[in-house]
């Protein structure tokens, strides 16, 4: 493969062009066929939100297809990677939990497509270009439709179909039997790790353990290692680690530092606050999602808080990330700020009258 950099100014604000600026980064990966110049654009949308795009090493997979007929765009969204990336380090800068609030209202879908289309005009000036889209890719890839189809000759979607009509909370309410599923079946294929998570729970709530970070690890922190469960081979991840859970020090078990490495390495949130931020807004339609995960947890699904049966959660996001995970409490007041914000779900386009889920910032406290 051979790889290209390429680097753009765009707006903060794409209704200000004159005003602040950020970088947005795109990387062009292409065949070694002499011909690849000459082959059409497909930009990849990544999932999240709240991750750069993937940095390719092999020719393999879906990549490799794909470069048989394109030069494939990875795409580092506003906020992620090397687009002026947000973290706990960068949005402190922004001043005030109001002034974080309001920066962080441009960070939607609807700017990665504005930001998508300024980068099209220059690299494919007048000719639509396809677009792959990954779980939220595909959330991006609707609004893409929605607000700009003159941009795209097709659309290929993987992973993530949103709903037009759903809340939130309905969302979490057909999202919590799937996972109830998914530990079935995890428990029947590792039956011994029920009693390793119990032995592990209780330790946890009788003694302070401390991950690499400095964070205090909490059983409901360890439940989160499920979110990996929707992805291939990942339950065997799940179970190796838990596998080093304990070494003997002495006369007693401790935690091990493996274990604890291990553990922060698999929760990204530290890492990409957008995915605790922005996630649950993706399934905002008009209204506020009012934590929807954790109202539906508590009020259907306490039996997730009874460690003697321990389950694992899945893809969600909680309020107590805020409390717990310690490069996030920095955030919490402008997440609480962001409750009072909603923007419109829907888009009418022309003729064609393309509805298209725009995820607002619409936390608020329950």
């Amino acid at each position: 493969m051979e790889l290209r950099d390429h680097h753009f100014e765009a707006p903060l604000n794409h209704s200000d062009p004159e005003g602040r600026k950020i970088k947005i980064f795109v990387r062009e990966v292409r065949d070694l066929d002499p011909k690849s110049a000459e082959k059409p654009f497909l930009i990849f949308l990544q999932g999240g939100p709240g991750f750069r795009a993937p940095c390719p090493v092999k020719k393999e997979g879906w990549l490799k297809r794909a470069l048989t007929e394109f030069r494939v765009l990875m795409y580092d969204t506003r906020g992620n990677g090397l687009s002026s990336p947000i973290d706990h380090q960068t949005l402190a800068l922004e001043g005030t939990p109001r002034e974080q609030a309001d920066y962080l209202k441009h960070f939607r879908a609807d700017n990665i497509v504005r930001d998508a289309e300024l980068v099209r005009s220059q690299m494919s000036p007048g000719v639509p270009w396809s677009t792959i889209g990954q779980s939220y890719g595909g959330w991006c890839t609707l609004t893409y439709l929605s607000l700009h189809p003159e941009g795209l000759k097709e659309c290929f979607i993987y992973g993530g179909v949103p709903g037009l009509d759903r809340t939130a909370r309905e969302i979490y309410e057909g999202t919590f039997p799937f996972v109830e599923k998914r530990n079935r079946e995890y428990f029947a294929k590792f039956p011994m790790d029920k009693e390793r998570l119990r032995k592990l729970a209780c330790h946890l709530e009788e003694n302070e353990v401390f991950l690499p970070n400095g964070d205090r690890l909490t059983p409901r922190m360890v439940q989160l290692l499920g979110i990996k469960m929707g992805f291939a081979h990942t339950a065997e991840e799940i179970h190796y680690l838990l596998e080093e859970a304990f070494v003997q020090a002495g006369d007693r078990e401790i935690v091990s530092h493996n274990f604890l490495k291990g553990i922060q390495a698999n929760i990204p949130f530290d890492s990409h606050p957008i995915f605790a931020i922005l996630h649950e807004a993706i399934y905002g339609q008009g209204s506020a999602t009012a934590w929807a995960c954790d109202a539906v947890q508590r009020e259907s699904y306490p039996h997730f808080d009874n460690f003697d049966d321990f389950l694992f959660y899945g893809e969600m996001v909680f309020p107590w990330f805020f409390d717990e995970i310690s490069e996030l409490r920095g955030m919490k007041e402008a997440a609480h700020i962001l409750a009072a914000y909603v923007c419109e779900c829907q888009i009418l386009t022309g003729d064609r009258r393309l509805r298209a889920q725009h995820e607002g910032l619409v936390y608020q406290r329950v």
